[in-house]
């Protein structure tokens, strides 16, 4: 089973490097699929920030540096862009091109870099060396910066000037022989590429809308219909850099980590786990556990996880597995997610 969790990264910062062994990424196990794409790779980040990352320790920090460093080329000429999306294990992928070559890129918020390049697929020359990390389940993960990449498309759309780019060998992503995800991965577009804009992620239409904002951090153009708002969540950022909300289940509370670059995952506190149990708001159901009772501020929400762990605090990594349920509305400027019904 591939899990990138705890990674051992070094940042070289002139002659000086950073080892960042001890600094947990997002931790993420599955039963299906087995591999596990939901990185926090904030790891390579500029030299300046990594040491005032690695220092925090607390639960809650501050907007982290790829929600901060946008690259706003996504819409260049219009106030609105729909980008067709495929499903694949539970995975969000968008279609592209990486210098002629066509592919998909994992959409992946948790990503700190608009395009982290997989070299395995892409043919790439290398520019410099930037660190090197092991996953969790032993795959060492030598990142680059390369050079000459070529005309990168999303969609429909050429995207110029974006950076800084960033590529590794993924190789244990797209080998089907060793249970990989599919063959065709160009990389991961990550969160910078759309944290300037608004944007919605629907699962059931296979579609991902994206938004210019005006100077109020609103959408230029009204897409949010007020009936069909299940829930607006405010959120704050995790020490992993995940946006992250506290909602209750039967008294206990549980921070849900955003993130559609996981299938979702629940760790529960042995009291906790044994309560729900026996309650009944925590029960198998085929291949996952349905979780009931989940609120934020009354309001009941559904939600369903792969895989239940027991730890030392009630966390809930929603991704796949919670988001599907809904059309989701993400806006990093007022740091609020949206619930909208299907």
């Amino acid at each position: 089973m591939a899990d990138v969790g705890f990674c051992e990264f070094e940042e070289v910062i002139g002659t000086m490097p950073l080892n960042l062994a001890v600094q947990p990424v997002k931790f993420i196990q599955m039963m299906r699929p087995p591999l596990n794409i939901g990185f926090a790779l904030w790891l390579s980040l500029m030299a300046f920030q990594v040491c005032a990352v690695t220092a925090r320790t607390a639960t809650e920090t501050s907007l982290p540096l790829h929600a901060q460093q946008s690259c706003s080329v996504l819409l260049a000429a219009s106030d609105h862009l729909t980008l067709p999306v495929q499903i694949t294990k539970g995975y969000v992928f968008l279609e592209g091109k990486v210098n002629g070559l066509s592919g998909v890129f994992l959409f992946d918020t948790g990503s700190p870099f608009p395009f982290f390049l997989n070299r395995d697929y892409i043919p790439l020359k290398l520019k410099k060396y930037i660190s090197t990390g092991r996953a969790g389940s032993g795959q060492v993960l030598k990142v680059y910066q390369p050079e000459d990449v070529g005309a990168i498309t999303l969609a429909s759309s050429v995207l110029n000037g974006v950076e800084p780019l960033r590529c590794t060998d993924f190789s244990f992503m797209t080998d089907m022989k060793k249970d990989g995800i599919r063959p065709d991965i160009l990389g991961i577009a990550g969160l910078p590429l759309f944290s300037d804009y608004q944007f919605e992620l629907n699962y059931a239409a296979s579609t991902l809308d994206i938004y210019r904002l005006n100077t109020n951090s609103d959408p230029v153009i009204s897409h949010v219909k007020p009936q069909d708002i299940v829930a607006i969540l405010p959120f704050r950022y995790s020490s992993n850099h995940l946006p992250f909300s506290t909602l209750v289940i039967d008294g206990f509370e549980i921070d849900v980590m955003f993130d559609t670059g996981t299938q979702g995952d629940l760790v529960l506190t042995p009291s906790a786990r044994r309560a729900l149990v026996k309650t009944g708001r925590l029960r198998p159901s085929g291949n996952s556990f349905v979780i009931e009772g989940l609120t934020y501020q009354a309001t009941a929400l559904t939600a369903d996880v792969p895989l239940v762990k027991t730890g030392k605090r009630n966390t809930l990594k929603a991704g796949y597995s919670f988001l599907r349920h809904y059309r989701s509305v993400w806006n990093f400027k007022k740091q609020t997610i949206t619930l909208l019904k299907q």
